[in-house]
């Protein structure tokens, strides 16, 4: 549940730096990583991250939304954000301890309670 005196704190990761570095458009990757760089917590990648990615690897998530939730898992955040919906659905099978959400939607349960 999203109360109204709730504060957002934005989450990165070693994995976010990572699949960005991959990517062919360097105005997305400079977005991406400017936005990465304003996260107030950074997860660092480990075994803990490596093994739980490697679980949701068995529920068919990709290897890097695998390593996505992992972090995200791992630095307790409350919700993880993708239009993806394959990750979605996937994740909506997986025994995890974050919610996984459209942006979209989540913005409008976020703004029903303001």
């Amino acid at each position: 549940m999203i109360t109204r005196t709730q504060n957002w704190e934005l989450i990165g990761s070693d994995i976010i730096v990572l699949e960005s570095s991959k990517n062919p458009d360097a105005i997305r990757t400079q977005k991406i990583m400017r936005l990465h760089d304003s996260a107030s917590i950074k997860t660092r990648y480990n075994m803990n991250i490596k093994l739980r990615a490697k679980q949701f690897r068995e529920y068919g998530i990709k290897l890097f939304d695998s390593l996505h939730l992992a972090s995200a898992e791992y630095a307790c955040a409350d919700v993880l954000l993708t239009t993806d919906k394959k990750f979605l659905n996937a994740s909506s099978r997986c025994d995890i301890k974050i919610r996984v959400e459209n942006p979209l939607i989540f913005y409008m349960e976020v703004l029903s309670y303001e």
